[in-house]
Formats: structure tokens, C-alpha cells, sequence
């Protein structure tokens, strides 16, 4: 599947609609404060709205733009033998409309955000869906929006010096959630260890003729939200901390990091998915 193109109004500093053409690779040049971010920013937006929503009506949304929305929406092309399983949802999301089907290889994807700030996509926008296939139409259109947001591995890498700051903003997220996945069959034994534990400390508190008072420990919502940090390093003969090697290492290590992570989020959408 192939993005090629992506129209963007009313988001930050964009105002009028802006259209973007994609080849394999795309260099946006002009001055500062011209937009270049924005629309990385934009790009960004999209394919994570559905997992990791950070759109704010009040940064976003350009300013006295009222009654006014911002729109994103991107082109892809599909195909017909690797892409089977999406043409598939989509050609059953044609058969729910009240309109005339029309099978084709191209198709868009229509973003925009609600008045709270909450991200609706769209596959047909103001085409009537059958009342009766409603509810189908609704399944249908979940599976294949999330497969194709998880067909693309995007990541936007802030203008940075500071390797550190690198790590934990692009490498430590996705190392959170790989660890936590081999983690979360032993859920039961690190929740009876943090029950030993707050018991223990119990204990102490009771001899202290404190029985009124417990602790207690527990996994702060996920595990991937549990796990604190980890330490970046890099071993060329001397193995330490990566903050400590020379930036050409540095460069290299974080590049190879950015390439094994879009590997990787393939690997686990086709695992979602069962393609």
C-alpha cells in the first residue's frame, strides 16, 4: 500500500488548504516559520489520532477559526495482491452505501476533528449508508481504518542535538511496549510479588501499632506505563552509556534504532491483523 498524497487546512499556521505529493522520498524546503513543521506535525497527526490523540482545539485549531474544522486528508493506493485483506473490507464497505459502488485501487482517507477535539475518519463522507447495514458498515470500517493506519510506520523526529532526548522521545516508547509484551504473561506472579511486598511493609506498620494503615503497590494502568527508563548504550570495543560516545556513533545508533522500529510495528500490525 502506497501513500501518495495529502491535503491539509486549518491546522497550526495552514490555513488554506495545502495539497503534498509523495514520491519514495520527499524533502520540504523553505524559511523558517513557513510550515514545514506544521505539516510534519500534521502527518503525524494522522496516522496516530486513532492510538495517541494529541490534537488540541486550542494550539491546533488556528486562532479565531470558530465553527471552523481541521481537516487532513490523505490518498493511498492499494494493492490488489499484498493488499487483499483491506480491498476486501472496502469492497464490503461499498456494498452498505446507498450509493452506486465503484471499485478502484485508490482511495482516501478523511480526517477531521469534532469540536472537542476528537479525531473522526472517514472512508465515504455524506454518502448514506443503508439502515439495515448500519452496524456492519460500523465493524467494517474500524478493521480496515486500523489496517491501514498500522501498514505505515510514521515518526516524527524533533530538531534536537541532544541524544538523550532522542531516546526518550522516539526509542523508549516503543521499547515500554515491546518489553511489556513479553511481560504481560506474568502479570499474576508481579502483582502477588507487589502484594508480598506492600504486606511486608504492612507488617512493619502493624508492629509499630499502625494496624489502621495498609500500602499497597499496583501496576499503574498498563505495565508499558509501569516501566520507567532504560539505558542506551552503545559498545564499539568500550560499552557505555551512548551520551558518552561521540555523536557520529550517536547519529548511527539512533538511525539503525529508527529503522529497526519500523520493522518491528510491521511485524507487530501483521500480528494484529493476521496478514
Amino acid at each position: 500500500m502506497d501513500f501518495f498524497q495529502i491535503r491539509i487546512k486549518n491546522y497550526r499556521s495552514i490555513v488554506d488548504e495545502i495539497s503534498l505529493g509523495f514520491g519514495k522520498k520527499v524533502t520540504l524546503i523553505g524559511p523558517n516559520n513557513s510550515g514545514k513543521t506544521n505539516i510534519v506535525n500534521a502527518i503525524q497527526a494522522f496516522f496516530s489520532g486513532i492510538e495517541e490523540n494529541s490534537y488540541q482545539i486550542k494550539r491546533d485549531l488556528p486562532v479565531n477559526f470558530g465553527g471552523k474544522q481541521t481537516s487532513i486528508i490523505a490518498s493511498f493506493s492499494a494493492d490488489k495482491g499484498k493488499d487483499a485483506v483491506f480491498l476486501k473490507l472496502y469492497a464490503e464497505m461499498q456494498n452498505c452505501l446507498e450509493a452506486e459502488n465503484r471499485q478502484d485501487d485508490i482511495f482516501q482517507i478523511y480526517l477531521y476533528y469534532s469540536s472537542t477535539g476528537k479525531p473522526v475518519y472517514q472512508f465515504f463522507p455524506n454518502v448514506k449508508i443503508k439502515n439495515k447495514l448500519a452496524h456492519s458498515f460500523k465493524t467494517l470500517h474500524q478493521r480496515a481504518l486500523r489496517l491501514v493506519l498500522a501498514s505505515f510506520c510514521c515518526k516524527s523526529i524533533p530538531s534536537v542535538k541532544d541524544p538523550s532526548a532522542l531516546f526518550s522521545t522516539i526509542l523508549l516508547p516503543f521499547i515500554k511496549k515491546s518489553v511489556a509484551l513479553v511481560l504481560e504473561p506474568h502479570l499474576p506472579k508481579i502483582k502477588s510479588q507487589l502484594d508480598e511486598i506492600s504486606n511486608g511493609v504492612n507488617s512493619v506498620l502493624s508492629a509499630r501499632k499502625l494496624p489502621n494503615i495498609k500500602t499497597a503497590f499496583d501496576i499503574s494502568e498498563t505495565i508499558e506505563n509501569t516501566l520507567s527508563n532504560f539505558d542506551f548504550q552503545i559498545d564499539d570495543g568500550l560499552r557505555m552509556s551512548a551520551k558518552s560516545k561521540g555523536s557520529g556513533l550517536q547519529a548511527a545508533a539512533i538511525l539503525a534504532s529508527l529503522k529497526w522500529i519500523g520493522a518491528e510495528e510491521k511485524k507487530l500490525a501483521a500480528r494484529q491483523f493476521g496478514f
